[in-house]
C-alpha cells in the first residue's frame, strides 16, 4: 500500500513543483557505493550513491541549490521567527540547502564530488570527538557493527549492564544493541560510554569512520563547502544539566576552531528531534552566540519557522526515487496532519 501511495504522489510532482516554491533543507548522513569498505554500515542513515545522483537530478529541474545562509538571508531574521520573504528571492523555482551531520569519511571519499559535479554548496555538521579520537567509536556504530556478526562473545560488567552476549546468537546480539540505545538515549552519555568502551576492548576494531582534522581541511580546499557544530560527543541533550549542554555544544564550536577552521555559526541538534533536547536547549544554543540551529523535524522553511528550531527533511538510505519525490514533495503535510490529529 505504502508502494503505491508513493508512486501516486510521485506522478504528481510536475503539477507540485510548479505550482508550489518551497524553501527546504535536507539532511544527509553517510553515503555507499560498490566496494567501499564500512564496518559500521546503517541502511537507514547511508544513502546508495546511485540514489544521491537520482535525487540531485530530480531536484535540479526545479529547485536552486543554495548556501544555508541564502536560506537565512531570504528572510528577515527575529529572534523566534523567519518572516517577510525577500523581495529578490527567486519565486520562480525551489530554493534547497543541503546540510550532512556527523562527520564520516564517506562523505568525502564519495559524495562531495558529486556534490561539486551538480555544483551544490553544502554545510557539514561536525561532531568533533570521533574526529578527534580515532579510538572513539560512537554507540550507534558499534550496534551496527554488532547486527553483521557471527561469532565471538562479549562480558559486560557495568552498574547497569551484567551479563555475556553469545555474538553468534542472534537474539543476544539484539539485546546488547538494544542495551546500546537504552543507555545512550534513556540514561546518559558517561553509562553508555562504560559499556561502549568494553565492547571495543574485546573486538579488534582498530577504528571509527569519521575524518580526521585534516581531512576537512583538504575537503575545504576542493569543495563548495561549510563546516559547523553537531555536539562534542553527539549525546542525547535532553539528559544533561544546562551548564554540560553548553559544554558539549561549545566543546564542537572549540574543536573546529582549534584545528584551525572557520565555522558557519549555525548550530545542528543531535537527532534533531523534541525528545533529545529541553526548552532550555534553544535558548543556549542562542546564548552561546548562534544564528540559527536546525532540527530534523519535517517541514519547510516558511514564516512561521523559528530561527533556533529549523526544520529538516533527513533523507533515509532506504528510500528510492519515488520515496524521495513523495518526501520532499508531501512529507511535511503529511507530518502536519498527524500532528494536528494528536
Amino acid at each position: 500500500m505504502k508502494r503505491h501511495a508513493s508512486s501516486a504522489l510521485s506522478r504528481l510532482s510536475p503539477l507540485v513543483t510548479r505550482s508550489l516554491k518551497r524553501k527546504l533543507i535536507l539532511c544527509y548522513h553517510r553515503f555507499s557505493a560498490p566496494g567501499y569498505p564500512d564496518l559500521f554500515h546503517s541502511p537507514v542513515s547511508t544513502v546508495p550513491l546511485q540514489e544521491l545522483e537520482k535525487q540531485l537530478s530530480w531536484l535540479k529541474k526545479f529547485a536552486d541549490f543554495v548556501p544555508l545562509e541564502e536560506i537565512q538571508s531570504s528572510a528577515t531574521l527575529h529572534p523566534t521567527s523567519l518572516k517577510k520573504i525577500s523581495k529578490s528571492a527567486n519565486k520562480k523555482r525551489w530554493q534547497i540547502a543541503i546540510t550532512i551531520d556527523d562527520g564520516y569519511r564517506d562523505v568525502i571519499d564519495l559524495a562531495l564530488p558529486i556534490f561539486n559535479a551538480f555544483e551544490v554548496p553544502v554545510s557539514w555538521f561536525i561532531t568533533t570527538r570521533p574526529v578527534a579520537d580515532q579510538h572513539w567509536i560512537p554507540w550507534w556504530d558499534l550496534s551496527a557493527w554488532l547486527a553483521n556478526q557471527t561469532a565471538g562473545n562479549i562480558q559486560i560488567h557495568s552498574e547497569h549492564v551484567n551479563a555475556r552476549f553469545d555474538i553468534s546468537n542472534r537474539d543476544d546480539r539484539q539485546k546488547l544493541q538494544n542495551h546500546l540505545q537504552f543507555l545512550a538515549l534513556q540514561v546518559g552519555h558517561s553509562a553508555t560510554e562504560q559499556v561502549a568502551q568494553q565492547i571495543i576492548e574485546q573486538t579488534d576494531l582498530a577504528g571509527n569512520a569519521y575524518c580526521r582534522a585534516q581531512d576537512l581541511h583538504s575537503a575545504l580546499k576542493k569543495h563548495e563547502l561549510l563546516l559547523a557544530p553537531h555536539t562534542h560527543h553527539h549525546s542525547n541533550l535532553s539528559l544533561m544539566s544546562p551548564e554540560a549542554q553548553r559544554q558539549e555544544i561549545g566543546d564542537s564550536r572549540t574543536h573546529l576552531k582549534q584545528w584551525g577552521i572557520t565555522p558557519l555559526n549555525w548550530f545542528a541538534y543531535p537527532f534533531g528531534k523534541p525528545w533529545a533536547r529541553t526548552t532550555e536547549t534553544p535558548k543556549l544554543v542562542r546564548d552561546l552566540g548562534f544564528e540559527n540551529a536546525l532540527t530534523t523535524q519535517m517541514g519547510y522553511i516558511d514564516k512561521h519557522s523559528t530561527a533556533f528550531e529549523l526544520p529538516r527533511i533527513s533523507v533515509d538510505g532506504r528510500w528510492n526515487i519515488r520515496d524521495f519525490r513523495s518526501r520532499v514533495l508531501f512529507g511535511p503535510l503529511a507530518q502536519s496532519i498527524k500532528r494536528f490529529k494528536r
